[in-house]
């Protein structure tokens, strides 16, 4: 009898970051909730450690583990609330002896566990339309979407494909209250012509608001309410309450985010009927940023889009949120010119990140990113050189904080975690290296600003920190069967670093496989 060959294509990825998943005994053991749980270690091969009363009960273990992410999973409430997100920003920069974070970190909870379990079934996420409650959106980052204004009645521009903009004011496209406007884009997408302009067609990537709010309302109009309504939030629905006129839910399902820049208590998981679960359960979010406090200084929110828009898909939401809060750690410690140093510290724990953040929701890139960045390694028998090089791509650039919603420090991920860090040379005020990222002081307020093409560098030498590969393993059925192997490995952040040889595996039998081509 002819032995049956079959060829089969197998893609497996070799993930060279590590990913902890930090889960209370109590949530882990409800079958939904573990599930959860469950679906994240498999999507990230990660490992789950598990706390009677707090997550400090398995810091020493993360201190051993030396995760690249942590995904902080709670039932909410009881669980995930205002403390804990204090504790997971405290939590997460005590893995090492340095001040700064040794990990992206996120919260994923959901109204209910199902809410949770699709949070972790999104890989990615091309953010390419915007959609403001706010003016504040930074649409000349993004490809195309539309904002309005909450300070002015009947204002609208329109962000077009091209990269032209319309700002107009407009009360038949924009009416005095946007409220049944906004809900209508959030359920059914963007599909609007402009005579002789591009159509803007499209789901909402990202919902940006600002404005007074607190943990069950946003007010569409600002300072008071005026002739406009409210969004607000009920047992797991989110709604528009019009100024006139009966309610509109929002069920919206295509997945985004919801960067809630500027708004009061917005993150805080205060109970059941609050505005963070309603945006997971029926808004679509599978990330939102919002502070848990009144906000007033703004830096942490105010400033992600140095790290994310203006880096044009170099960095994920997850990880722009990351490097701001070290960027106000390294502000806080050097009293960086025009910083306050009571809005720091008022910020410096108080903002919420919801989501996997592993997640890659990147910025779709439409133009050049604010700076370029270079890294050059030069392996060594004992030490590592790195070079990294930070090149301006615009005339004017403040490569430093130049206020609270504008530019940060240049700050780049490390491929690899190093130790035993000597910095040999550099063009840079100073340089703070740390294992997992490099941090370069390069201008600060009162000083020129940076000319294209301009460049700082540092160059160091380190050791690598050895980084953790899983063994990757499939079952096979019985039977003379032939298998195609392909593989890649992917760094910290999601990049692929290598494709792996190719290989024709062939089964002696339901035990063995044998390698007959390389």
């Amino acid at each position: 009898m002819r032995k049956i060959f079959v060829l089969f294509l197998i893609i497996f990825k070799i993930f060279a970051y590590r990913y902890a998943i930090v889960v209370s005994n109590a949530t882990y053991s409800l079958n939904d909730w573990r599930e959860v749980c469950d679906s994240l270690a498999f999507k990230h091969s990660a490992r789950i450690f598990l706390y009677n009363n707090s997550i400090y009960d398995v810091l020493s273990q993360l201190q051993n583990y030396q995760p690249d992410y942590i995904c902080f999973i709670g039932r909410p409430v009881s669980e995930v609330n205002r403390q804990f997100v204090r504790d997971c920003h405290q939590f997460s920069r005590q893995l090492d002896d340095d001040p700064y974070g040794d990990a992206v970190w996120g919260i994923i909870t959901g109204f209910t566990a199902e809410d949770a379990l699709r949070i972790t079934r999104y890989d990615s996420l091309w953010v390419r339309t915007v959609l403001g409650g706010t003016n504040c959106t930074w649409d000349y980052w993004l490809e195309k979407g539309i904002s309005t204004y909450e300070a002015e009645y009947n204002r609208i521009k329109f962000k077009f494909p091209d990269g032209t903009t319309l700002d107009t004011i407009w009360p038949e496209r924009c009416p005095t209250d946007r409220c049944t406007l906004l809900v209508n884009y959030l359920n059914n997408g963007i599909n609007d012509t402009v005579p002789n302009r591009p159509r803007i067609v499209g789901d909402i990537d990202i919902f940006v608001t600002s404005g007074h709010a607190n943990q069950w309302q946003w007010q569409l109009h600002y300072p008071s309410s005026g002739y406009e309504g409210f969004f607000r939030s009920n047992n797991g629905q989110l709604r528009g309450d019009p100024y006139s006129g009966s309610s509109r839910n929002i069920n919206s399902t295509n997945p985004k985010l919801y960067f809630a820049v500027g708004n009061c208590l917005m993150g805080d998981v205060v109970d059941m009927n609050c505005m963070v679960l309603a945006w997971f359960h029926t808004g679509g979010a599978i990330q939102m940023t919002g502070y848990i406090v009144e906000t007033w200084y703004g830096y942490m929110l105010w400033g992600l889009p140095a790290y994310y828009h203006y880096l044009q898909g170099r960095t994920t939401y997850a990880q722009a949120f990351y490097l701001n809060n070290q960027a106000l750690i390294f502000d806080q410690i050097n009293n960086t010119p025009g910083t306050n140093p009571s809005g720091l510290e008022y910020d410096k724990n108080n903002v919420a990140f919801y989501g996997d953040p592993a997640c890659q929701t990147r910025i779709y890139p439409v133009r050049e990113p604010y700076y370029s960045e270079s890294i050059e390694i030069r392996p060594g028998l004992n030490r590592d050189t790195f070079i990294i090089r930070i090149i301006a791509n615009y005339d004017s650039s403040a490569l430093g904080f130049s206020g609270v919603s504008g530019a940060r420090h240049p700050i780049v991920f490390l491929p690899v975690r190093v130790e035993s860090i000597e910095v040999e040379t550099t063009n840079a005020h100073s340089v703070v290296i740390t294992d997992n990222f490099c941090l370069l002081y390069v201008w600060y307020q009162g000083q020129r600003k940076f000319v294209r093409g301009e460049e700082r560098f540092v160059r160091f030498t380190a050791k690598r920190k050895q980084v953790e590969i899983k063994e990757i393993s499939f079952k096979i059925r019985k039977g003379a069967f032939a298998k195609k192997i392909e593989g890649e490995i992917y760094d910290i952040f999601g990049r692929r670093v290598k494709k792996l040889k190719k290989g024709i595996y062939f089964i002696k039998d339901k035990k063995k496989l044998k390698v007959i081509k390389l």
